[in-house]
């Protein structure tokens, strides 16, 4: 459970994200997504967060490179599957995959499984994402 503190600064975080001009590109996401390993979807400021990274990748138009792929699934390795807001995510993370023309590396394949550990396979959103890095090997 996130401490009062820390939970106060990602709701601040949340409201400043929302007000903002900009969205993210998709090697931002990623690295957003990075810097939010350890922390559980259980909580509904990351459930938030996790659906404006989603909003953000869905309208960027860059491509992802190996490191982007293996940094954003692996931020997520604290999350399970069964909350929306990561099911969502993983879709579009699918997709961003799909569209990269660059193939991933060793780094990026162990980052990316060592992300999903958590998953479960029997989610729809994951086999996506692993089908769609197998494509990318």
């Amino acid at each position: 459970k996130l401490s009062n503190c820390l939970n106060s600064f990602l709701e601040l975080l949340v409201d400043i994200l929302d007000q903002r001009a900009d969205k993210f590109s998709g090697s931002m996401v990623a690295t957003c997504l990075y810097g939010l390993q350890g922390m559980s979807a259980e909580s509904s400021v990351i459930q938030k967060i996790l659906t404006i990274l989603n909003d953000d990748l869905i309208a960027s138009t860059d491509h992802l490179n190996s490191q982007n792929i293996g940094n954003a699934l692996y931020g997520m390795q604290n999350m399970t599957s069964r909350y929306y807001e990561v099911e969502n995510l993983l879709i579009s993370l699918a997709r961003a995959i799909d569209l990269s023309p660059h193939h991933i590396n060793a780094q990026a394949v162990g980052n990316s499984f060592y992300g999903l550990q958590h998953m479960s396979f029997e989610c729809e959103a994951v086999r996506q994402v692993t089908t769609s890095l197998t494509k990318k090997i």
